[in-house]
């Protein structure tokens, strides 16, 4: 039974390691437009959430911590939104080239 136990922990660990390792690879690949750029950062956040909350539900911990936590998600959500809003009012596209362009 404790072997079962340790194989499922460590199939849920791979689990959100491949989240976070795929958000990443979003991130660092993907980054011609600010609008996938802000997609993948919040896949990353997501997949440390998540991860968070499996973990310290598996050991008891409080939860004071992750909605600390899911707060500065949030906020930096919304952030990135502002400028990409910003962005796409100014000059009409979310492209990364164009920021080199313009004098913000």
């Amino acid at each position: 039974m404790c072997v079962f136990k340790l194989f499922k922990l460590l199939l849920v660990l791979m689990f959100y390691m491949y989240m976070f390792v795929s958000g990443l690879v979003v991130y660092i690949f993907k980054c011609n437009y600010l609008l996938v750029t802000l997609l993948g950062l919040e896949y990353i956040s997501l997949s440390l959430f998540v991860g968070l909350v499996y973990s310290s539900l598996l050991i008891n911990l409080s939860m004071d911590f992750l909605i600390i936590f899911l707060i500065m998600m949030v906020c930096e959500g919304v952030l990135g939104l502002s400028l990409l809003v910003m962005m796409v009012r100014s000059s009409g596209v979310d492209l990364y080239s164009v920021l080199s362009i313009m004098r913000c």
